[in-house]
């Protein structure tokens, strides 16, 4: 079945024909069927009590029951395998995929998203922006206060938006940068904008504040200062309304900079409006470059011609052009390879600059790759929209969900030595963005990264499309649309962004066979925790009791427990929490990492023999 599915991933979902993605999909479904047997029949089968006499009878008939039920469950689904077989023959198998090798991540990346997306083709823009944005004559109407700037996604406006903030912030009193997104939490970007404003002033925010209260104390922090502020992503005019409360009163030649794909929003902000354009061919053509060659001059004269044509293609879009020429990038160097490329890209863009079309480059990215990243790029699909993404904890997840085993490391390297790789490979294809060194530290490598837009929206589809994650947003709506016509069976993968909200279809409720990231719990939370005897991977964020249950000790599969950042409720105070003695009965714990934590008496972590990693503040 594995087998299967890689041969079908090598082709283009586009071009695989309807009835190929059904039977794709009920094997995979079947995959997971397969898996969730073994699951129980290794559970139901697993004895946890001595064995006396009249428990080894009981044993032997709860054997000889679980038995028969296991036997009814393969039957069932041998008849599954059987039914999906006949209609194997619409698509032959031939091979597995290769195995994968182990990359390092770029060194030149970082300097070319600084300079390539920061500097080419941007000059004459934020020229005739700085311009406005420093005109200031003491008599400004509110409405010149306001810039905004627009474009469609991968064009450049959050680039643009930013170099104007970095070189013009410290001209005014105060400033702050904030994304809006499709699917705002309004109360955690004003929360944003104040702490920006003055951490050490709002760095205990009430977390009983709401929105009235929070637009309250900006409003006091920024009268009477001269400030910038940048709001990007705007989509909706609800958020844009409730925002611009906050920041309205714009005095002393204060500047609000708004970035948004729709225009009609650009002008309800009010204000100018600023119409980004696409790159000149001479920029497209150093951005190319500056990716694949040292320079312009480098590009060899029989890649010229092919070179020109793709770029024709990409439009002038930024993205597109540094997409492409990251998967040019990973090829031989000849027209042949490029010519390729050249015919995959759909045809029209340049008549077409528009999201559909960006999505079909971006899909020529996703169908390179090879299996097992196609697999863990899908699994970001339940991060929100502009989320910080730490790279240990993605990797551990990939760990959790068996995207990284044994059977796919190369001689002589380690498992995470291989998520390291997968990290960094993706990076390299420009498919995630590395972001600023995290804070905790100094090492001068990535440690985070953050999905752009126009990939989140590709791999949301493709996610939906292969029942890979299914994602409820804050106002309910499922991201994606089911394009096959084969019955969706169960939520493998549920992801709820801001799940304190009950919106979740009784369908989602009844069905959930898997849940990723449990954060703001407290103890009665976790009062069925031993039920999850196969989780492996336990993240508690700012976990608010002050003590683990004793049935964690239960969790006998569990790999990583992630609980830094335990506080109390409505606090941004750390708390100490109690390890119970239980806790050193999971035998195959690998990594523990734990801010404030106090263990019970006579619980000594040396004799958790598996740790391989452990960071900890313990009393």
């Amino acid at each position: 079945m594995t087998a299967a599915l890689h041969k079908v991933a090598e082709t283009p979902v586009d071009q695989l024909d309807q009835q190929v993605k059904i039977w794709a999909s009920e094997v995979r479904e079947l995959s997971y069927d397969i898996e969730d047997a073994i699951d129980t029949f290794m559970l139901k089968c697993k004895g946890h009590e001595p064995a006396t006499s009249f428990k080894k009878v009981t044993n032997l008939f709860n054997k000889f029951k679980t038995n028969h039920q296991i036997h009814g469950v393969i039957k069932d689904i041998m008849d599954q395998v059987k039914k999906v077989s006949e209609r194997r023959d619409r698509y032959i198998v031939d091979d597995i995929a290769a195995r994968p090798t182990v990359v390092d991540v770029d060194s030149r990346l970082e300097a070319m998203y600084r300079k390539a997306t920061k500097l080419i083709g941007i000059s004459k823009p934020k020229n005739e922006l700085t311009k406005q944005l420093l005109e200031y004559d003491g008599s400004s109407s509110q409405q010149s206060n306001i810039i905004s700037i627009v474009g469609f996604g991968g064009l450049g406006k959050t680039t643009l938006a930013n170099s104007l903030f970095q070189e013009l912030k410290a001209k005014f009193d105060s400033y702050c940068f904030v994304s809006v997104s499709l699917n705002p939490d309004i109360n955690k970007i004003l929360k944003n904008i104040l702490l920006q404003l003055d951490e050490k002033m709002y760095s205990h925010i009430d977390e009983t504040w709401e929105t009235k209260q929070l637009i309250d104390k900006i409003r006091d922090f920024l009268n009477n200062r001269r400030f910038l502020c940048v709001i990007d992503d705007v989509w909706k005019k609800s958020a844009w309304d409730t925002i611009k409360l906050a920041v309205q009163d714009a005095k002393l030649g204060s500047k609000i900079i708004v970035t948004t794909r729709n225009k009609v929003i650009a002008e309800h902000a009010g204000g100018g409006v600023y119409e980004m354009k696409p790159l000149s061919d001479d920029d497209s053509r150093q951005l190319f470059c500056k990716r694949i060659f040292d320079s312009n001059d480098d590009c060899p004269a029989d890649l010229c011609g092919v070179t020109e044509k793709i770029l024709k293609k990409c439009g002038g879009v930024p993205l597109a052009i540094i997409t492409t020429a990251c998967l040019l990038a990973s090829k031989p160097r000849n027209s042949e390879e490029w010519d390729k490329v050249n015919k995959s890209i759909s045809l029209g863009l340049e008549n077409n600059l528009d999201v559909d079309n960006m999505r079909k480059i971006l899909s020529l990215s996703y169908n390179d790759l090879p299996f097992h990243l196609k697999t863990c790029l899908l699994s970001l699909s339940k991060y929100p929209e502009d989320e910080l993404i730490r790279k240990d904890v993605l990797i551990w997840d990939w760990f959790a969900e068996g995207f990284i085993t044994d059977e796919t490391r190369p001689a002589g390297t380690s498992l995470q030595e291989i998520g390291e790789s997968y990290f960094s490979e993706l990076i390299n294809r420009s498919l995630i963005q590395p972001m600023s060194v995290y804070y905790l530290l100094d090492d001068g490598k990535v440690h985070q990264c953050k999905v752009h837009d126009m990939v989140l929206e590709l791999i949301n589809q493709l996610s939906v499309e292969e029942d890979f994650v299914t994602t409820y947003l804050s106002d309910g709506q499922q991201t994606g649309k089911h394009t096959c016509t084969a019955q969706k069976k169960k939520i493998r993968r549920l992801s709820l962004h801001n799940s304190n909200k009950s919106y979740a279809s009784p369908e989602a409720r009844e069905q959930l066979s898997k849940l990723e990231d449990c954060s703001g719990m407290d103890k009665n939370h976790l009062n069925h925790l031993d039920k999850l005897r196969l989780l492996r991977f336990l993240r508690l964020g700012h976990y608010s009791a002050t003590k683990l249950p004793e049935s964690i000790g239960k969790l006998e599969s569990l790999e990583t427990l992630d609980i830094r950042g335990a506080r109390k409720p409505n606090s941004s105070k750390s708390h100490k929490v109690l390890f119970p003695m239980s806790f050193v009965k999971l035998r195959k714990l690998l990594r523990l990492y734990a801010g404030r934590v106090k263990l019970a008496q006579g619980l000594m972590l040396r004799d958790m023999k598996s740790l391989q990693e452990l960071v900890i503040e313990a009393t």
